[in-house]
Formats: structure tokens, C-alpha cells, sequence
């Protein structure tokens, strides 16, 4: 069967707020496959209405809403699970996708005998490098969804080869159905703004500033950056300026946020520490444009979206010393080890000392650039579905 245009169907059961990194992978990749709208459509499947500003946020997509994608409906979410476990596909599924989409992507498991092909991602293997931050039972049904992916998925995707390594220590399979699939920030043409404009809009009269744009999650390791703060104020310097943004919540920890307010409080770096909550994507880029650089400290990463969005704005990042950071390899970049808060601080005052206030990228070049990279990226993802679809002979 030869089509025209071969539709794609993402579930996307989670609100903007809720996982903000999530939903901006999401934008980023649709309008990666956006460049390719000719061959791909896209449809969405949720179990809420999108507000008017998400929904702006999804270009050229068709959303369909049914209580089937509930979150908070466990027991049907049990029932499908063990329905593919036992029968190898849920018939429930394949009668609602039959006849609106392909294949289903980022979004699950389907069946080994399911009429529709799935292509679901694992995003990390925190549960590895950082088990202390699951309970027993988290451990063990993040190990079991690997597992049942490796069955009864067509492919997994993998946001590199560090990724790899780990599922395969999981499965223990010589043979996988993994694919690589490490997704370039799409930087469209965003509204440029003075760096005079957004200092003032936010309130801040620091020139000189780093940022660092992760929601304030325990593994995303933000203490580190604040003893770093805080060891150069004492030592070096007192200009030490650090913008951060995210959502502030961390539903596995939820005092975090608290300590890093009393630690801010206690040893009084309010001025060196501005915490902006969630904000705007385009104030975002907007800050990461205008900054000294990026820091990203996690302990742990998938693929981070924020050293993605620098490569592609061309700037300095200053990253925690783990796989995913290495395997991403930005040309401008300092590396320091997790807890190593000293080097952390030699590395920012050293970044200060260099850094030019005239110094700006090319705006226009940084555009074109990355649009190249957007659509050979998006080849590479349709090229995947497409061996997929033939495999099933539902394409010739």
C-alpha cells in the first residue's frame, strides 16, 4: 500500500506544567517533522483539553481527546498491560487507532500480534544510576516496561548510545529492536528581545549571568551550584550572578525545593541565586542567549534538552561529568564532576574573567543552521517508521 502521507499517533496525557521538559520535547519534535509535513500528519491522543496556550503550542497536528489515555484511571492501564502480556496485543487499542493512525509512536507498548506497530522511547535508566531515587516498586516496574518494550514493541528509541548500554545490561539480549534516535534542538525564529529588556522584565541587575534552566528536582543536583555560589563569594569573587528556572515541585521529594530555599536563605545568596519559577519559552531562549552560558549539573540525564537548545544557540555549557553529557559533546564546553561544587566554582569565575559584554552570536546563521539539522533529523525518524511499516507490509 503506497500513502500519501503517513499518519503518526503520540499520546500526550499531561499538562504543560506538569512535566514541562516532556511537553518541550514534544513541540521541539513536531516541528522538527513539521519540515516534512508532505509525507508526515501527526495526531495527537490525550484525556484532557489542551488550554488555548497549549494548543498553540501544537502546529499543524489534529487532536483527539477520549478518557481511554487516562492517567488517573489505573485500573484500565493495569487491565491493557496484562492484556498484551497474555494475548500479545489489547484489543480495546487496536479498535480505537484501526483506521486513524499508522503507527503509534513515544507512547507505549501495543503488542507483539497488534494490527498497529508501536515505537515507544524509554526517556533514561535513572533507576540505574540513581536507585535511591525510586521506591522497590518504581525499580521494578520501570525494569518490567523495559522489558515488555523489548517484546512486544517494533522498536525502542534511545536517546543515544549511552541509553544502549543500559537496556542491553537490562534485557541481556544479544539481538535488540533499539534504535538511536538523538533529537537536535529546532530553534524556529523567536522573537529576539534586548538583553537591557529581559534583565528589567525579570527584575535583575546583574549584567554578568549564568543560567540554568532545569526544574528544581532532586537528580537535576542544583546544591551543587549553590555551594559552588557560594565557595566563590567567600574565596573569589562577590559578582557570582546564577539565573534559574523551572518548575518547583518534585513530587518524589517535595521538601526539596524548601531546603534549597533555606540553604539560599541561610547562607544569604539571595543576590547571587534568582529563582524565576516556570517561564515563557521564549524569555528562555531568550536568557540562554544573553547569558555567559549554561549550566546543567544533573546527576543523571536521558538527552538534555537544555544543552541541546545551547549547541544550537552556539553557547559555553558547563556540565555535570556524566554519559549523556559527554555522548551530546557541545563544542563549547566545561566539565566538572557531580559533587566536585570547587571545580564547579574555578570553572563559572574562569567563564566571568573571559567572557567579552559585546560578545553575540549570529542570530540568523544559528536559525538556518539548525533548520538544516531539524529536517535531516526528521529523515531520519520518517526512515525508521518506514522500515517499520514495511516490515508489517503495511507499505510498499
Amino acid at each position: 500500500m503506497k500513502k500519501e502521507r503517513i499518519n503518526i499517533g503520540f499520546i500526550i496525557n499531561f499538562s504543560y506544567l506538569s512535566w514541562i521538559g516532556g511537553f518541550n520535547y514534544f513541540i521541539n519534535f513536531f516541528n522538527c517533522l513539521n519540515l516534512n509535513k508532505k509525507k508526515i500528519k501527526i495526531t495527537i491522543f490525550t484525556d484532557h483539553i489542551f488550554s488555548k496556550s497549549e494548543k498553540k503550542k501544537f502546529k499543524n497536528v489534529k487532536i483527539i481527546q477520549n478518557s481511554l489515555f487516562s492517567r488517573e484511571q489505573r485500573l484500565g492501564r493495569i487491565l491493557s498491560k496484562l492484556r498484551i502480556f497474555f494475548f500479545k496485543r489489547d484489543y480495546i487499542l487496536d479498535s480505537f487507532f484501526k483506521d486513524k493512525i499508522d503507527l503509534l509512536s513515544h507512547s507505549g507498548y501495543l503488542g507483539s500480534r497488534s494490527a498497529i506497530p508501536s515505537l515507544p522511547i524509554i526517556w533514561d535508566f535513572q533507576e540505574i544510576h540513581n536507585p535511591s531515587l525510586f521506591s522497590f516498586k518504581d525499580r521494578v516496574l520501570r525494569k518490567f516496561n523495559t522489558f515488555m518494550c523489548s517484546v512486544h514493541a517494533n522498536k525502542v528509541i534511545l536517546p543515544g548510545f549511552h541509553s544502549l548500554r543500559d537496556y542491553k545490561k537490562i534485557i541481556k539480549k544479544k539481538n535488540n529492536n533499539a534504535v538511536i534516535l538523538s533529537q537536535p534542538a529546532f530553534i524556529k525564529k523567536f522573537n529576539l528581545i534586548s538583553k537591557k529588556f529581559i534583565l528589567d522584565k525579570f527584575k535583575i541587575y546583574k549584567n554578568k549571568f549564568f543560567f540554568l534552566p532545569n526544574q528544581f528536582w532532586l537528580h537535576k543536583n542544583h546544591f551543587v551550584v549553590l555551594k559552588a555560589v557560594k565557595y566563590a563569594r567567600d574565596k573569589y569573587r562577590k559578582d557570582l550572578c546564577i539565573i534559574s528556572s523551572g518548575l518547583t515541585y518534585d513530587r518524589r521529594f517535595p521538601k526539596h525545593f524548601e531546603n534549597i530555599k533555606k540553604y539560599i536563605h541561610k547562607n544569604e545568596l539571595f543576590k547571587h541565586f534568582i529563582i524565576l519559577n516556570t517561564i515563557k519559552f521564549n524569555d528562555l531562549l531568550n536568557l540562554m542567549y544573553h547569558s555567559i552560558a549554561l549550566i546543567n549539573p544533573s546527576k543523571s540525564e536521558g538527552w538534555s534538552n537544555t544543552v541541546e537548545q545551547g549547541k544550537s544557540l552556539e553557547k559555553i555549557i558547563v556540565l555535570s561529568k556524566i554519559p549523556s553529557h559527554i555522548e551530546q559533546n557541545p563544542k563549547k564546553s566545561f566539565f566538572f564532576n557531580c559533587d566536585d561544587h570547587k571545580k564547579l566554582a574555578e570553572i563559572l569565575i574562569k567563564c566571568m574573567k573571559n567572557h567579552n559584554l559585546n560578545e553575540t552570536n549570529n542570530y540568523q546563521r544559528i536559525i538556518k543552521n539548525k533548520k538544516i539539522k531539524a529536517l535531516k533529523f526528521a529523515n531520519s525518524y520518517l526512515n525508521i517508521v518506514e522500515k517499520i511499516l514495511i516490515k508489517k507490509k503495511l507499505l510498499f
